[in-house]
């Protein structure tokens, strides 16, 4: 997570999001970072309304100074480069194969 209520945002980190090179640009002007252990590194914003929103109000940071934001990578695109829960070929939401492809172009075309 990362809090940058002085300039009005906070991101909380998801992984397989590119979260760890945010931190990595904008920690020289965070007000509070939470890195290493997953526990502190990845939290909910239930978990940031009530552990960390209250620490920023008591150095000053009122929650409505600032908006809390995460990231998530398109989950398409990580499935077709191999992502983990990649379905198998043919499945719905996997990459067309050339076969596919050359059936749903020629059935257009009719």
């Amino acid at each position: 997570m990362l809090a940058v209520p002085k300039h009005g945002f906070v991101v909380l980190a998801v992984p397989k999001s590119g979260s760890t090179a945010l931190e990595a640009a904008f920690t020289k002007h965070a007000q509070l970072v939470t890195s290493g252990p997953p526990s502190l590194k990845h939290v909910t914003a239930r978990e940031f309304e009530s552990r960390f929103a209250p620490l920023l109000a008591d150095h000053g940071y009122a929650r409505s100074d600032y908006e809390v934001t995460a990231l998530v990578r398109e989950p398409v695109a990580w499935w077709r480069r191999g992502g983990a829960t990649a379905p198998g070929p043919g499945s719905p939401g996997s990459a067309p194969t050339s076969a596919t492809s050359a059936s749903t172009s020629s059935s257009v075309g009719s």
